[in-house]
């Protein structure tokens, strides 16, 4: 009683201080920013607007600039406009601006934008960029509810560092419940079984693992306790909300059926 009446006192001394409560369940250290929504503009205003950023990232010599048309192109949100930034995602030859299409899509948040997200992860123009493939999964994961798992699993093993953690906040996003078999061994730090082992991948095949880990696994961690409401931080944790989750499952189905009966 002692300690929580000194407790009281610091808060109320100290405002800035934030107390959880004892339900509030762990969240993650890192999350992703919030997303600002277009407002919806008639096929007029769309024209208009196209007429103005046309002109400006045009006459514009420094990416910055063509960034500010940009954004405020993507305040207007129509399927034309979806169109204009799919054209700078799927071919223009700076990556910079592939990216900055994609978190333009975004905030539109049209089925439009998903339909140019997709095509742009697989296009051969961002194939090798792992910046634009970032941000084209983060922009993905804000634009839709639907699992995306059967279509970008298998991607994940494929792609680099950026891709891997655009769609691991894809998931998350998303909270694809099939993605957490895949995302649950990106919990802990990669070692091989066997070092001795013929078949051990060599030392750059490590290197490279590793780096991938550290780069991804902030957005890993988001992800899962996304999708689960836990915060797990490792492979064996999430064995053990697995199996949890299963017998909870197990029980609830055996309610059902001595209700019925």
């Amino acid at each position: 009683m002692l300690f929580e009446t000194f407790l009281m006192t610091l808060v109320l001394a100290n405002p800035g201080i934030a107390v959880q409560e004892e339900d509030e369940k762990p969240k993650p250290k890192w999350l992703p920013p919030e997303i600002e929504r277009a407002a919806d503009v008639e096929d007029l205003a769309a024209k208009e607007a196209i007429k103005v950023f046309t002109k400006a990232f045009g006459a514009a010599s420094e990416i910055t600039d063509k960034k500010y048309a940009m954004d405020d192109l993507a305040k207007s949100r129509h399927r034309k406009i979806a169109t204009v930034f799919e054209k700078i995602l799927l071919r223009d030859r700076e990556g910079a601006l592939r990216c900055h299409a994609a978190r333009c899509l975004a905030k539109l948040g049209m089925p439009e934008s998903e339909s140019s997200l997709i095509k742009a992860f697989t296009a051969r123009i961002n194939r090798d960029d792992d910046d634009v493939l970032e941000a084209v999964g983060i922009a993905l994961g804000q634009t839709g509810k639907k699992s995306l798992y059967s279509k970008f699993g298998r991607k994940f093993e494929e792609v680099g560092k950026g891709g891997k953690s655009g769609m691991a906040l894809l998931f998350g996003y998303r909270q694809d419940e099939d993605a957490l078999r895949l995302l649950s061994q990106w919990l802990d730090e990669p070692r091989p079984t066997n070092v001795d082992s013929p078949s051990n991948p060599p030392a750059s095949y490590w290197k490279q693992r590793f780096a991938e880990y550290h780069y991804v696994r902030d957005e890993v961690v988001w992800a899962i306790w996304r999708i689960t409401g836990e915060l797990i931080q490792s492979e064996d944790e999430f064995r053990e909300w697995e199996k949890k989750k299963k017998e909870e499952e197990k029980n609830e189905r055996r309610g059902m059926r001595r209700r019925r009966g």
